[in-house]
C-alpha cells in the first residue's frame, strides 16, 4: 500500500500558551474523572477470579507464601508480579479492593507518562508533542473499559503489563549496545511476561524492533541476546502450563476461522464501540488504517529514518487481539465486547495515531486524511464510553454491593448463593471467606456487629426454619445462623427440642452510617409457610467511630 508524497505536510512549528494549557488541563482531567468514576461506583468486594487469590493470604499469614504459589497459573495467566502488588497493597490496606482501583489508575498515569516520553522525544518542541498527545491521552482513560475500571485485580494487572511493555520498548528503541538500557528492556519484558500471557508478545516484537527499528544500524548482537533471554522466559513461563479446563479449544479458530476472524475484528472494534455489529465494522476500519501506518513505516524506513514507535503498539495491539481470539473464539463473537480487552486493542489505535502524527512521517508523506479518518472513529468513542460507563457503573456497583453482602454473610448462605462471587467451585468461597473473616481482611476489615439470641416455633414445638434480621424497614436483610447449642432454653421452657434453638448474626458495622437504626427480626415457622415478628431493638453507631455501638432494647 503506497502513500502520496508529491505534497508533503509540514508540522506546524509554533503552538499558542492558550493551546498548550488547555491540551494539560484536558489530559490532567481525563484520570481525576476516572478517580471520580472509581469514587462513585467502586465496592470492597472480592469477586470473581480474585476469590482465587486469598490463598495467597492465607499462606502469608501462616508463613507457607512460596514463590511457587504466587508463580501459579491464574487461567492461563502467570501473574507472579500482580500477586506481589496484592500482597504489598493488602498489608497496607487489609485487602481493600477499591485501594487496588486506585493502583491501578496510578499505574495507567504511568503508562500515559512512559507514552508521552516516547512520542514528545521525536518532536522539536514538547508543546507541540503535548497537544497532538492529547487525543492518546483521552483514549487510555476512556470509560469502555468500564468493568476494567471497577475489578480490583483486572485494572493493576492489565496495566502492569502495559507499563512492563511500553518501558520495554521505550528502552530497546534507544539501546545502541548492551548498556544499562538494553538490561532495562531485558529486565521490563521479563517483568512483563510474568504479569500477564500477552507480556510474551513483547519478545517477537522486540526482535523486529532490533531489526528493523533502525534500518541502517541492525543490532544483530542484541538481538540474538534478545531471543536467548526471550526462549528462557517462554520456557519457564510454559513449564508446567495446562490449559484452563473450562475454555474452549485453542484450536477452534482453525475449526471455524470466519468466527475467528469475526471475533478479531470485533475485539479490534470493542475498544471503541459495545455493540456487535458496530464493533466488527469499525474493527474492519481500524484494520484499513493500521494498514496504511505499517505503509507509512516501510516507506520511513525505506527512506532510511527510524521505525516511528507507534508502529510496535500497533503490533502488540493487533497480536493481542489475535492472542485473545485464539484463547476465547469458542465463546462466541458477542464474548469479544467484553469491556477488560479495550486497553489491549486500544493499544493498536494509540499506536496508529503516532504513526500518523510523526513529524519525520508528516514530512514526507500526508496523514492529514488518515489522522481525520482514525479521530472520527476514535474519539466519538470517549463521549459515549462515558454514557455506557455511568450505566454500567450503577449497575455494577449494585451486583458488587450484593457480592459484599453475600460474602460477609457466606457462612449463611445457600451454595447457589455463593456463585455470585465467583462461579467455580462453591468451597473455594466459603473457604476463602472463612479466610478473609479469620484475617479480618476486605470485607471483614471493618468492626463488626454480633447479634444472638434464640427462637422456636411454639405452635410445632421445634426450632424454625428461617430468623433474619430485618435493618431500617427492609433496607438490610440478613439471614441468621442456626441450629447453635442453647440447653438453658431448653431447661427453661421444659423442651428438650429446643436445645439447638439458638441463632446468631453478624454484619458489618460500616454498612450502618451514625445514627439510630431500627432492628427487627422475622422468624419463619418451622414448616416454612408463616413469618412471625420476634423482638425489636434500636442500634446506635456512634459517628466517629464504628466499632462503638451503644444498643437498647425495646420491648415489641
Amino acid at each position: 500500500m503506497a502513500l502520496p508524497t508529491e505534497t508533503v505536510e509540514r508540522p506546524r512549528t509554533r503552538t499558542t500558551r492558550a493551546t498548550v494549557w488547555l491540551a494539560g488541563a484536558a489530559l490532567a482531567a481525563a484520570p481525576l474523572a476516572t478517580a471520580a468514576y472509581i469514587a462513585s461506583f467502586g465496592v470492597n468486594a472480592v469477586y470473581a477470579d480474585h476469590v482465587g487469590n486469598v490463598v495467597l493470604f492465607d499462606a502469608m499469614s501462616r508463613g507457607a507464601l512460596t514463590a511457587k504459589l504466587a508463580f501459579g497459573l491464574a487461567n492461563e495467566h502467570r501473574i507472579f508480579f500482580p500477586h506481589l502488588l496484592f500482597l504489598a497493597l493488602g498489608r497496607i490496606t487489609r485487602f481493600n479492593n477499591v485501594a487496588e482501583m486506585y493502583a491501578g489508575l496510578a499505574l495507567m498515569v504511568a503508562c500515559g507518562f512512559m507514552l508521552y516520553a516516547a512520542y514528545a522525544r521525536d518532536w522539536p518542541s514538547r508543546a507541540q508533542a503535548l497537544c497532538w498527545f492529547l487525543p492518546a491521552g483521552l483514549l487510555l482513560f476512556t470509560w469502555r473499559q468500564n468493568e476494567l475500571l471497577l475489578r480490583g485485580d483486572a485494572l493493576p494487572t492489565t496495566y502492569l503489563v502495559l507499563l512492563g511493555v511500553f518501558a520495554t520498548l521505550l528502552l530497546l528503541d534507544r539501546a545502541e549496545r548492551a548498556g544499562p538500557a538494553f538490561a532495562g528492556a531485558l529486565a521490563a519484558a521479563t517483568f512483563a511476561s510474568f504479569s500477564y500471557l500477552n507480556g510474551l508478545l513483547v519478545w517477537p516484537i522486540g526482535a523486529l524492533l532490533l531489526l528493523f527499528g533502525q534500518p541502517r544500524r541492525p543490532r544483530y548482537a542484541l538481538f540474538v541476546i534478545w531471543l536467548l533471554v526471550g526462549a528462557a522466559v517462554t520456557a519457564t513461563y510454559f513449564h508446567g502450563y495446562t490449559n484452563p479446563p473450562q475454555h474452549p479449544s485453542l484450536l477452534f479458530f482453525a475449526r471455524a476461522p470466519f468466527s475467528a476472524i469475526a471475533y478479531v475484528l470485533a475485539a479490534g472494534g470493542g475498544a471503541l464501540t459495545a455493540t456487535r455489529d458496530a464493533a466488527i465494522a469499525v474493527g474492519a476500519v481500524l484494520c484499513v488504517l493500521n494498514g496504511a501506518a505499517i505503509a507509512a513505516t516501510i516507506q520511513s524506513v525505506r527512506a532510511g529514518r527510524r521505525a516511528p514507535w507507534g508502529i510496535w503498539l500497533i503490533a502488540f495491539g493487533t497480536l493481542s487481539e489475535v492472542m485473545i481470539a485464539v484463547g476465547r473464539s469458542g465463546m462466541g463473537v458477542d464474548q469479544a465486547l467484553s469491556s477488560r480487552y479495550a486497553p489491549f486493542s486500544m493499544t493498536a489505535v494509540i499506536g496508529c495515531w503516532f504513526v500518523f502524527t510523526a513529524p519525520a512521517v508528516r514530512e514526507s508523506m500526508r496523514t492529514d486524511r488518515l489522522r481525520v479518518a482514525l479521530l472520527a472513529v476514535a474519539l466519538p468513542s470517549v463521549v459515549a464510553g462515558v454514557v455506557d460507563g455511568v450505566q454500567t457503573g450503577r449497575v455494577e456497583r449494585q451486583n458488587r454491593r450484593q457480592a459484599a453482602y453475600v460474602l460477609m454473610t457466606a457462612r449463611f448462605q445457600a451454595d447457589e448463593t455463593l456463585e455470585l462471587l465467583h462461579p467455580g467451585p462453591r468451597f473455594k468461597v466459603r473457604s476463602a471467606a472463612d479466610v478473609l473473616e479469620r484475617l479480618r481482611l476486605n470485607v471483614y476489615a471493618e468492626p463488626r456487629v454480633w447479634l444472638n439470641g434464640w427462637a422456636v416455633d411454639p405452635m410445632a414445638r421445634r426450632r424454625p426454619a428461617a430468623v433474619f434480621v430485618v435493618i431500617d424497614g427492609g433496607r438490610l436483610v440478613i439471614p441468621a445462623l442456626l441450629e447453635l447449642e442453647r440447653p438453658d432454653v431448653a431447661a427453661a421452657l421444659h423442651e428438650p427440642a429446643y436445645r439447638r434453638s439458638g441463632f446468631a448474626v453478624s454484619f458489618a458495622a460500616g454498612l450502618l452510617a451514625p445514627g439510630a437504626h431500627a432492628l427487627r427480626f422475622t422468624v419463619v415457622s418451622a414448616d416454612g409457610r408463616r413469618a412471625m415478628d420476634g423482638s425489636s431493638f434500636t442500634i446506635v453507631r456512634a459517628a466517629a467511630d464504628p466499632s462503638s455501638l451503644a444498643t437498647r432494647f425495646a420491648s415489641r
